[in-house]
């Protein structure tokens, strides 16, 4: 995007999402420069600002900024895929909702997240965070997903939970704390429901 997420330049591609009914993936990229030599300089080269931690929090500040600056209030029913576990957003709602009043939201901070919002794991095989996006979102906004090739065979330092090869993103949802008919929901039913949406454009 030429300009922030929530700028009113952007209102042409939520408004053609929303009426063809499809879903929007946005994934993170590097910081803004500015940004990296103020919180990243001299650490770990590049990796601290990129997949290291800046990607998601670049990215969760930009879905609250569409969130204050009222895109779904302007396009309720726009969906926006949210990856890598809601790219750090989710896991401090209970801050960050406080100040919805002044932020002049209609509704509270959360529900904009759980009628527009799904979120995937991204190749993150996290026990922690499936259990927290569980609680926060519900089973019925969550989505199964590798990051292949990248998360394939990849374990540095023996780091397990970025490895989603010889079945372990499978085995992953097959061991959740959920029934049957939640894990069948995450695996591929909940993406059939969202896509199920999606319209023919129309002259």
């Amino acid at each position: 995007m030429r300009v922030g997420s929530g700028h009113p330049d952007n209102d042409g591609l939520y408004a053609m999402a929303e009426r063809l009914a499809v879903p929007l993936h946005f994934h993170p990229q590097t910081p803004v420069q500015p940004v990296i030599d103020a919180y990243y300089s001299n650490l770990m080269g590049p990796v601290l600002s990129g997949a290291g931690l800046g990607w998601y929090y670049d990215l969760g500040v930009q879905f609250l900024r569409m969130i204050f600056s009222g895109v779904f209030d302007r396009f309720p029913d726009l969906q926006v895929i949210a990856g890598h576990w809601g790219e750090v957003a989710l896991f401090y709602l209970d801050h960050t909702g406080f100040f919805g009043e002044a932020g002049r939201l209609r509704q509270p901070l959360a529900d904009y997240f759980k009628q527009n919002f799904w979120v995937a794991g991204s190749g993150t095989n996290s026990p922690r965070y499936l259990r927290w996006t569980a609680e926060v979102m519900g089973t019925d906004r969550m989505l199964s997903s590798t990051d292949y090739p990248f998360t394939y065979g990849f374990r540095p330092g023996g780091f397990p939970y970025v490895d989603t090869s010889n079945g372990e993103a499978r085995s992953f949802l097959e061991s959740s704390p959920f029934t049957d008919e939640q894990k069948a929901d995450i695996g591929y039913r909940n993406w059939e429901r969202l896509t199920a949406r999606a319209k023919r454009p129309t002259a």
